[in-house]
């Protein structure tokens, strides 16, 4: 084997190991069964394979070389993003469905407002009793859930998208010995209005179509919603997928490749 492949090969068996919390010098790339761990986005998978591929040549030239270079500083990349706890990973999943239909999203935002401002009202009481009790504690679960979904999208860590959902029950409850609970909904509805504020800033920037900061590995698949890094890279930059051999091919205006299905 190259030596510079081999030095990327044990890079990758490094960064998987700290990925997946093995001990040092526990994963062989060749032997390695990666499609066991369903917690490996499938981009790191495939980057994996075709990185196995290239080092079981037998005569390697400088497009395996810089690919394999290429595929390793990739795999960085991705291992050190944070991942969302499998608790979170329903409610990232329905947040991803909710933002590819802007009027469900729209209705999700308004109608919590809508929610909060009737509950200004309908439980203007020093003492909640039956269906007050109910539609208090509906809605509080309602914006919780709708804040941390909300919140996959915009944070870039699990210590901040677990702590701020937590801080706003303990401020509810707060809140609560010390006010009556149109308070309560008060607060509610100014939360609403800034998470409608805040999608409405977000529909309309460029990062509109960027999904969630946080990975879901399972939501990493070909389909149009998550489409992989390696097939949407930029063919006019060095990357996993395209070497600097075909970056100056692409840049002079020949777009043929001799074997465009070699680390496939």
């Amino acid at each position: 084997m190259h030596p510079i492949i081999a030095g990327e090969v044990r890079k990758i068996e490094a960064l998987l190991e700290g990925y997946l919390g093995l001990p040092a010098d526990t994963i062989d790339l060749y032997t390695f069964q990666i499609d066991r761990f369903s917690s490996v986005a499938p981009s790191i998978r495939r980057t994996v394979e075709r990185v196995k591929f290239v080092a079981s040549l037998t005569n390697v030239s400088q497009e395996d070389i810089a690919f394999a270079v290429n595929a390793s500083d990739y795999i960085e990349q991705e291992v050190q993003k944070p991942r969302i706890p499998p608790a979170f990973r329903p409610l990232c999943s329905l947040e991803n469905a909710i933002i590819n239909r802007p009027a469900a999203n729209l209705c999700r935002h308004l109608g919590l407002i809508v929610l909060s401002f009737y509950g200004i009202t309908y439980c203007n009481a020093d003492v909640l009793e039956g269906p007050q009790l109910v539609y208090f504690y509906t809605l509080t679960l309602l914006l919780i859930a709708s804040l941390t979904m909300h919140l996959t999208h915009r944070v870039q860590g699990v210590v901040t998208l677990v702590s701020i959902p937590v801080m706003t029950i303990v401020g509810v409850e707060t809140l609560l010995v010390f006010q009556p609970p149109a308070a309560v909904f008060m607060l509610y509805f100014l939360l609403s209005l800034v998470m409608l504020v805040s999608q409405l800033q977000m529909s309309n920037s460029s990062s509109s179509s960027v999904h969630s900061i946080l990975i879901d590995p399972k939501s990493q698949d070909l389909s149009s919603q998550h489409p992989d890094p390696l097939d949407s890279a930029d063919p006019f930059k060095i990357s996993v997928y395209h070497t600097p051999q075909e970056v100056m091919r692409n840049l002079e205006g020949n777009h043929s490749i001799s074997n465009p299905n070699r680390y496939h």
